[in-house]
């Protein structure tokens, strides 16, 4: 696999969060109904009629119905004991809240900084049939944002970082700050497990789905599972990061929906 600027290994890895979470102990299920409200600002998810609260004591106010059943969902789901790394769109939901509504220039700059190098703009100079698999899934994706562009972004080969076009990296900050929380949160979370600013932010103009998106954040990795064959670890891993991905995608859905 080649390892460039634009990897997604930059991002934090869930799986080693879930794992350091499995070792603490784990909180208890205090609570036997999960329902969900709607208030005239909102949905709320209740526990046994009280409203669910992220870590920081924030009640969770939720614009769409879909979200606020599928976190219910989440909620409703655990057994004995609340087991966080079972619960995505739960911890999307309190990154939106807890976390981005108070550092929004900082989340901002986290994921347009990814653009300066971007995973699809490094390419492989070997073996070819990589380097062809890389053109066919990346190039369609930064032709539509060179349609919009000033200057197009530069394709480089190797790890060494070249300099992006200034206006370029605004216009696509500018996207990206224009979100709300929630949809900020979920741009976030794509843009670390993919090592990319450009796939999340076309997948927030429908140019492409997650699906597709995913699929051009792993060429080098099924290139290399085509080569070696697949390991089990790995494969777990990748399961547990494509579901944060699609819970991301599908949160933007819900957040862009009429109802």
């Amino acid at each position: 696999m080649t390892d460039s600027p634009g990897g997604a290994n930059r991002g934090a890895d869930a799986m080693v969060l879930a794992r350091a979470a499995a070792g603490a102990e784990l909180p208890k299920r205090f609570y036997k109904q999960v329902s969900v409200s709607e208030k005239s600002d909102g949905f709320v998810v209740l526990l046994d009629g009280r409203p669910a609260k992220t870590p920081a004591k924030s009640i969770y106010l939720l614009a769409k119905s879909d979200t606020a059943e599928e976190l219910a969902t989440e909620w409703d789901g655990q057994g004995k004991f609340i087991v966080s790394s079972t619960m995505p769109l739960c911890r999307l939901v309190n990154s939106a809240i807890d976390n981005v509504a108070r550092n929004r220039e900082a989340v901002i700059d986290e994921i347009a900084g990814y653009a300066e190098s971007d995973l699809l703009l490094y390419r492989a100079e070997a073996p070819e049939p990589l380097a062809r698999l890389q053109q066919t899934a990346w190039d369609p994706i930064l032709e539509r944002f060179n349609r919009d562009l000033p200057e197009p972004f530069r394709i480089t080969t190797g790890i060494t970082q070249i300099p992006q076009p200034r206006e370029s990296l605004t216009i696509i900050r500018q996207r990206i700050e224009t979100e709300r929380d929630y949809e900020l949160a979920a741009l976030a979370s794509i843009a670390n497990l993919t090592g990319s600013a450009l796939l999340p932010v076309a997948i927030q103009n429908d140019w492409i789905d997650g699906d597709v998106a995913w699929q051009a954040a792993h060429v080098d990795e099924d290139w290399q599972i085509s080569q070696w064959g697949p390991d089990d670890e790995a494969e777990a891993r990748r399961a547990f990061r494509r579901q944060e991905m699609m819970v991301a995608c599908r949160l933007i859905a819900q957040m862009r929906s009429k109802d």
